[in-house]
Formats: C-alpha cells, structure tokens, sequence
C-alpha cells in the first residue's frame, strides 16, 4: 500500500460488528416473541379444540426450531444468511397462519411490511434495504388480500382473542420504532432507499386517505339506509301489534254498549223499592233476574268465541268490583276492585289496555282489555273485562321471525313506572313482554332490579315469583338505548343474555312506539349482518388500494433505482478515490445535473491529487506540535497533583522544582516569592546545583527591574528568552553556565502575584509562545498551592492559640473550684455500697496527680488513673481488686483509662453547667434590681428601693448610698 492511500475506515469494522450483535438479537428476540405466542397458541388450542389452532400451535412451534437454527447461523458468523434465513420463515410463517386463521391479514401485513425492512435496516447491507422494502410490501399486500378473498374455512379470530391483541400490540410497537430508527438513520440510508421510502409515503397516504375517507362516506350513505331499514321493519312489527290492540280496542266498546248487558247490570244496581222491577211478583222478578243472567252470559260466551285460543274469559263487574258474570265459573264472585283493569276505565271512562301479569294459581301469563258499561244516559253502572293469554303476543311477534332473515328477531316491551325509594334507583324499568329469540325471557327485566323495585311489582302481579337475579338479564346498553330511543331509534346493545350472544357481540337494535299502550317494540339484527353491506364494499375498498398500492411501491423502486444508477457509479468513483486511487475518474455521459456533478468531482479528484502532499507535511507538523502539547499537559497535570498534595510551604516549593524538572526535562527550575514590603523577588526553591548557590546566598531580584523574574513579578506576564534568533539575549549568569533558553510565568492566586516560575533549558529554541498557555496552567496550580499552604499554616497557628487559649480558662476555673475547698471522696465497694469518706492523699495519688499517668500500686492490683481536663489532673480514680484476684491486665487498664476519660468530660460538662447556671441567676438578680428601680422616676425612692434590693440579694450586714452635696456637685460640674 502507497502513502497516499488509506486504510479501511474504522468506523465500517465498528458498523459490521454493530449489524452482526443486532442480527443476533434478533433471532433471540423472534425466538422469545414466538415461545409466548406458542404459549398463547397452545391455550387456545385447548380451549376451542379444533384442529386449525392445534395447526396453528405446529407452524409457531416449527418457526421456533427455525430462529434457533437462524441465532446459531449468525454465532457462526454467516450473518447475512441467518437473517435472509429468518425473515424467508418468517413471512412463510405470517402466510401459513394467515390461511389458518381470519383477521389476522392486517396485523400480519403491517408486520410483514414493516418488521421485515426494519430488520434488514439493522443488520444487512444498506444495498439490502431497498430489496427488503419491496420484499415485505409485496408480502404485506398478499396477507392482506388473502385474508379480504379467502374461503369460510378458517377459524375466527375471537377464538383466538388474546393472541391478536398481542400481536396487534407488537406490530404497533414495530411500527413506531421503524419510524423512530428511519428518521434517526436516514443518513446511512442509499439514496434508491430513500426514493422508494418517498414514493411509498406520497403514494400511500393519498390512497389511504382516500380509502378512509370513501369508507366513511360509504358507510354514512349506507348506515342511514340501514338504519331507516330496521326501523321501518320495528315500526312494521309495532303497527301489527297495534292493529291487533286496536282491533280487540273497538270489539270491546261495540260489547260493552250491549243492551244485555247494560239491563242486567241496571236490574242489579237497582234493588228494593226504588227499582222500576219492585211491583213485579217474587218468582216473576227472580226469574227475570235469571233470564237477564242468561242472557249476558251467553253473550260473553259468544263474545269469546271469536278467539278461543287466546281470551281467557269475559267477565262483567259492578262498580264495586265484584265480578258478577265470567264465562270462566271459577272466578265468579271474586272481588277485583283493586285491580287497574277495573280502576282505570272506572275513572277515566275508556278503554284500558293492561300490562302481562303473572297467574301464578294457573300457572299463565295474560293481560286484560276493559271497558265502561254505560246505561243510555252515560252513567257508568260496571265494567266489561276481557282476559287475554300473552302468548298471543309471542304469537304476533313469532309471525315476524317467519319472515325475518337470519339473525333478526323482534320483541316486545313495557315501560312500567316505579316508585324510586332510593337515589340510584331508576323511576321505570323495561319488562320484556315477548322475545322472538327466547320466549322464556317473556316478564325478565332488561333494567337492572332491585329489592325496593321487584317487591312491589311482584305484589301487582306483573313480575313472577324470584330473585332479582333471576328476573334480571344481563342485556349491556339495551335499557340505556330503550331510555334515549326518541332521539337514537337505532343504536347497538345486547338484545338477548350475553352467553346467548356470543359473548360481546352487540346487535343492532330499531325502536318503535305502540300508539295504543305505553309499550315499545324492538327489531333487533346480528351486527355481523347488518354490517355485511359495509364489510363487502370495504372489502372492494381495500383491495383496490392494496393493488394499487403495490404496483405503485414496485414501480416507484425500480424506477428509483433506475435514476440512482448515476448517482451510485458517481459513488464507486469516490469510493475509489478515497481508496486512495487518485487517478480514478467519473464516467460522464449525460449533461443534466448528475453530469455536471461528475465533471465538478473529476476536476475536485485532479486538484486533490496535487494538495495532497503538502497536506501530508502540514498534517505531520501539526501532529507533532499536538504531541508535544499533549506530553506538557501530562506533566503538568502531574506536577499540580503532586504540589497539591503537600501542606508544608518549604517541602512543597522543593518538590515542585524537582518535579518540574524532570517531568519537562528543563536544566533548571527555580521558584521566586515576594518578600513582605513587595519589592523583591526572592528565591525560595532551585533543582539545579546553581540554583542551590543561590539559595545559599539568598538570591533575590528587583519586582519590575530585574531579569525576566522582575517582568513577571511587575507586570504579570510570562516572558521568554531565547540566545537565537533576531530578539537573542546573551545570559551571563555564573551560577547558570549552559543557559540558553528562558522562561518566566508569574504566580498568581486570588488576582495577587505571589512571585514567578523560572525555568531554563540548554537548548536554543525551547520555548514557544504557545508553550506559555500550557505552562501557565502548572504555574496557576503552584500558586493556589502555595496559597493554601500559607492558609492552612495560618489557620493551623490560629487554632493552636484557640486551642491554648481554652485550656488556660479551663484549668483556671478548675482553679478556683477546688481552691480553699477539703476535698472529698467517694467509695464503692463490692456490695454495692457508696460512701463519702475525707480524701486521705497518698504517694500514689500524689504521684499521678503530678505525672497525670496511671500508677499502679507494687501488688498490682489497686492502680490510680487521674482524671484530666484540658490536660490537667484534677483528681484520681483508684480501682482495688480483691486480694484473691489477678493482677490488672493491659486490656482493663485501657477499659479503666477509657471510663476515666469519659468521667473526666462528665464533670468538666457539670463544671460549665455550673458556672452557666450562677452566671444565669446573677443576671437574673440584676435585672430583676434594675427592672425595680426603673418603676419609679423618683430619685429618692430609686436610691431606697437600689438599696433594700442590693441589701437582700447579696445578704450584706449593712450599705450606705450617699449622694454629693451640692457644692461638691456643682465643683464636678464645673471640673467636667
């Protein structure tokens, strides 16, 4: 290899390295991922057990074997294999499960399209990427399209609920990180990668816009179709409902306005004298009652003859409520005046149409048509009742499930009012009176019961006998819905209990009103087939954006790679030149803006070709001039750690010099400090054998006059001497014969010059102006060095003159404690008596008072240890052993010591305290005197009340205050 060519760049080793540690982990992440959705897979397998899950778990299970052998491929270092490997399974993997399972085709496309580029982006060649963009848009589009048009064989995706929210989960994750990295490295991407990239983003997003917004449009225009659809089909169904109650509605006032019955009913409500029969004889008069009798019965009965199946019975009732006639015997006599089928047309003179109420002795289910029974002049004298079976409503609304489609049913319901004892309870509830799908639902409630509501309507008869549970279904949104129907007649909900409804999938339900009674029908639809219209015209939607979507993306990367075919052989060129084969040149052969960029770089190649050895001097000069910078940093960075490092001003000034010199290699180093008045530069520290000359005649130089030591020191600047060149200076110094280069840099701390560095070297031309930056830097650390050694010597006298000043008052007020006092012991013995006893002094306490050491006694077991304060003894403690024991070791002597020391603290602690407290009570006695003689502004009175305080607080024999005459007075005056 020449000189002018280059090695590999670094940084393409570090990028292959970085591609083959993320090609790993991937194949370890797929390997992970695709174990938990083995997991997944396999607890729907046994859970739904069908064969297309048990299928499924095999091909998750089969990729699994596959990362493996993928992660081992990469270890191996077959990178671009193991990944080509991986991604191949993978999107085989996507397809096969895709054929096994619906709706999963756009999770798994978005996956395929994004995970296989975003993986190719990590680990392969950026040259792979624009292929693997193709590569998993292609596969995206045909998971998606064979998910839109394949056949009903495959299993649904609600039975494998959790494993497509776990993927869905992923892919949104992918796909946020895919964005993410390709904004981070879009530097590294090819410029075909980046064209494709473009042209999927200007091409996909104006076709999925459209796609969405079509969609929108679409299902707007065909909703409302939809909806006025099933409401019509609810308003059908209620209109039949209403036909019918409308029909039984006029029988029932044509019947009630019989003359039969209206006779037999005036006969009755007519008895004893004021009645127009009360001349007619006994046996005539009660054969006429039972004729009449006859009479209306049978016209019940042949009222009831019209629909034999479902009236129950006719009945006739006074306006007491009594039923006096039923075609049902049974019930003749019973007293039915708490009923609302009597109540109501009683008060409101018409028609009532009843709620379904439970006959729980019969064990059916009926509701009631009643009507006024008027005489000619409109006096209400009883009333006429039908009973009908509610299983004619479950009849009307079974005549629409004949003719309804495939998941369509209808259903009737009644709002009944409540009374809300609490807050939360609703003011009405929804009783379903037929149910198309499940008649056995035929009096549950939709609406959430409570006891406070199912006890009084199981009082009225309305609800059956049970619990709140049992007579409520579990119908989510339905009694909602019913609630808000005068503004949404359409809405979703559960029509039917959920485990009848598949779990969460809601239908879509019509509302309609009966006009005859306060009831509402509902039509209610599967939302699979009431969205059929929408899933098929989506589905041509999407199909139609994935194919154009496709040939878009393919046409868009070939035609990008079409156009950056220039560009990349412009790029080999440059590629070869910075190979170092400056004689390489770009093949030109068009003249738009790429052959312009060609002929500009084959003229940039010859004018780099002639640069390019006078940059390689000027690179190595400079290097070396970075060498030499670099090495003084280091040393300097040594020297100022070492200076740091010492306290003792002396020792510091010594080692620096030494250490400058042999960490820099100068002949000489010297350190200069002013002297007090500032006037001289005085040698304090030399390395050199000269330097100590000086030293010894105490070498000093004039600040500002003298030599380069007095500029520093003068000016704070550093200066330079050098004996070469046209600024050459001729050094005369005996002391420093083989002097030829100079240097002196002032030390400064704080903005004050403390003195300067001096160095000298045998060579010409040592120093350069640049090397003052470098080396003032050592001369800053030396100063702040010095600096802090004056302050800590400084601060080290300071605290020794505290630290004597302390110990002085503490032995004096020991001083005058114990001075003038007998002194006192006190005696412990083994039994754990304390005694005072008079303090005999001994040699032995004499001798430790005096030494302040341990003595101990010739038996060695009784030792004296004195108790010092501040370093004098004020007393002892003597420990005696029992005669029998052994003598003191150095461990209990060092526990005895110990105590003693902590005695020592205690009372000196009880000294201060002391002392604190007589100080306290003597203020306390000064201020309360001063605070008396302050209560009055009278002179005499202050000195009598001075005096009898003063007398008491200081318990004096006697005390005389006198004041000066007036002479004397007026003589001080005139002295002052």
């Amino acid at each position: 290899m020449t000189e002018k060519e280059f090695k590999k760049p670094p940084s393409l080793e570090s990028t292959i390295s970085r591609q083959t540690r993320n090609a790993f982990l991937v194949a370890i992440i797929f390997t992970v991922a695709a174990l938990v959705n083995l997991t997944i897979s396999i607890r729907v397998a046994f859970t739904t057990q069908t064969l297309l899950s048990f299928a499924d778990s095999l091909i998750v299970f089969t990729f699994i074997i596959i990362t493996i052998s993928s992660a081992r491929m990469i270890h191996r270092g077959k990178k671009d294999q193991g990944i080509k490997f991986l991604l191949g399974s993978f999107i085989v993997t996507l397809a096969l499960r895709n054929a096994l399972t619906a709706g999963l085709g756009t999770v798994f496309g978005i996956l395929a399209a994004t995970l296989v580029s975003f993986i190719a982006l990590l680990t392969l060649h950026p040259k792979e990427f624009n292929r693997a963009i193709i590569v998993g848009i292609i596969s995206g589009a045909f998971l998606q399209a064979f998910d839109l048009l394949a056949p009903a064989y495959r299993q649904s995706a609600a039975t494998a609920e959790t494993m497509i929210r776990s993927i869905t989960v992923i892919a949104s994750l992918i796909t946020i990180a895919y964005i993410i990295i390709i904004f981070k490295q879009h530097r590294q991407l090819l410029l075909s990668a980046k064209l494709t990239l473009g042209i999927i983003f200007v091409v996909l997003v104006p076709i999925v816009v459209l796609s969405i917004v079509g969609s929108i449009s679409l299902d707007g225009s065909l909703r409302d179709r939809q909806n006025d659809a099933l409401q019509g089909r609810a308003a059908l169904v209620a209109k039949t409902i209403d036909n019918f109650l409308q029909a039984n509605v006029d029988a029932l006032r044509v019947e009630g306005q019989s003359p039969v019955l209206a006779n037999y009913l005036a006969m009755i409500a007519q008895p004893g004298d004021t009645s127009p029969y009360a001349s007619m004889d006994t046996n005539d008069l009660n054969q006429y009652k039972a004729d009449l009798a006859k009479q209306a019965l049978e016209s019940l009965q042949s009222f009831r003859r019209k629909d034999l199946v479902y009236i129950e019975s006719y009945a006739i009732l006074d306006t007491s409520g009594k039923n006096l006639l039923d075609t049902n015997v049974n019930s003749q006599g019973n007293d039915e005046s708490d009923e609302e089928y009597f109540k109501q047309p009683l008060e409101n003179k018409a028609i009532f149409i009843s709620n379904i109420r439970t006959d729980t002795t019969r064990g059916i289910k009926t509701f009631y048509f009643s009507s006024p029974i008027r005489t000619e002049y409109g006096k209400t004298i009883g009333i006429l009742r039908v009973e009908y079976n509610a299983s004619i409503l479950q009849t009307l609304i079974d005549q629409y499930s004949k003719v309804a489609t495939e998941g369509s049913f209808a259903a009737i319901l009644a709002e009944i009012d409540v009374a809300q004892e609490n807050e939360t309870d609703p003011d009405s509830v929804y009783i379903f009176l037929a149910h198309g799908k499940n008649p056995d639902l035929a009096l549950t409630s939709a609406t959430q019961l409570t006891t406070s509501i199912i006890t009084p309507l199981q009082m009225d008869h309305i609800l059956p006998r049970g619990s709140t549970a049992q007579l409520t279904i579990d119908v989510p949104g339905l009694d909602e819905g019913l609630r808000n129907s005068d503004n949404a007649p359409v809405f979703e909900a559960h029509s039917r209990p959920k485990e009848e409804n598949e779990g969460e999938a809601y239908d879509i339900i019509g509302v309609a009103q009966l006009t005859t009674t306060p009831w509402v029908v509902i039509v209610s639809e599967e939302l699979s087939i009431f969205n059929s219209p929408f899933d098929q015209q989506n589905k041509a939607v999407r199909l139609s954006a994935i194919l154009i979507a496709t040939v878009a993306v393919i046409a868009g990367a070939f035609g990008g790679q079409w156009l950056t075919a220039p560009i990349l052989r412009l790029t080999d060129t440059t590629t070869q030149i910075a190979q170092g084969d400056l004689s390489a040149r770009a093949t030109v052969d068009t003249e738009d803006e790429i052959g312009m960029l060609g002929q500009a770089f084959n003229s940039m190649a010859a004018q780099l070709d002639d640069l390019i050895d006078s940059l390689e001097e000027r690179v190595a000069t400079r290097t070396h001039d970075l060498d030499r910078r670099a090495t003084q940093l280091q040393a300097a960075a040594e020297v100022g750690h070492a200076a740091a490092s010492l306290r003792d001003l002396d020792e510091l000034l010594t080692q620096a010099t030494h250490l400058i010199s042999n960490r820099f290699g100068f002949y000489h180093a010297g350190i200069f400090l002013l002297d007090e008045r500032g006037e001289y530069a005085v040698l304090r520290a030399a390395n050199s054998d000269g330097g100590q000359r000086m030293l010894t005649r105490k070498h000093r130089l004039k600040v500002g006059e003298v030599g380069l030591v007095g500029y520093a020191t003068g000016t704070g600047e550093a200066r330079i001497a050098l004996d070469v060149g046209q600024d050459a200076v001729f050094f005369d110094n005996p002391d420093m014969p083989n002097t030829r280069s100079e240097m002196a840099l002032p030390l400064i701390a704080g903005g004050k010059i403390l003195g300067a560095l001096d160095v000298q070297s045998e060579e010409g031309e040592a120093f350069q102006q640049a090397d003052i930056v470098t080396l003032q830097v050592l001369a800053d650390q030396i100063a702040v060095a010095i600096e802090n050694a004056r302050l800590f010597a400084e601060n080290q006298a300071t605290l020794d003159s505290v630290r004597r000043a302390y110990g002085e008052q503490s032995r004096t007020g020991w001083k005058e404690l114990l001075s003038g006092k007998k002194r006192y012991a006190y005696r412990g013995t083994s039994a754990g008596e304390i005694s005072l006893v008079t303090d005999e002094s001994d040699a032995d306490f004499q001798q430790a008072i005096h030494s302040n050491e341990s003595i101990l006694n010739d038996d060695n077991k009784t030792v004296d240890i004195p108790v010092s304060v501040r370093g004098q003894a004020i007393g002892t403690i003597r420990l005696s052993k029992p005669k029998n024991a052994n003598a003191w070791t150095e461990d209990e002597l060092e526990l005895a010591q110990t105590l003693a020391e902590s005695l020592s603290g205690a009372v000196d602690g009880a000294r201060l305290f002391g002392e604190t407290r007589q100080r306290a009570e003597q203020e306390r006695i000064v201020s309360e005197i001063t605070s008396h003689m302050q209560e009055t502004m009278d002179v005499e009175t202050v000195i009598r009340t001075a005096a009898d305080e003063i007398y008491g607080a200081l318990d004096l024999e006697r005390i005389t205050i006198r004041l000066a005459n007036e002479d004397k007075y007026d003589e001080e005056e005139e002295i002052a």
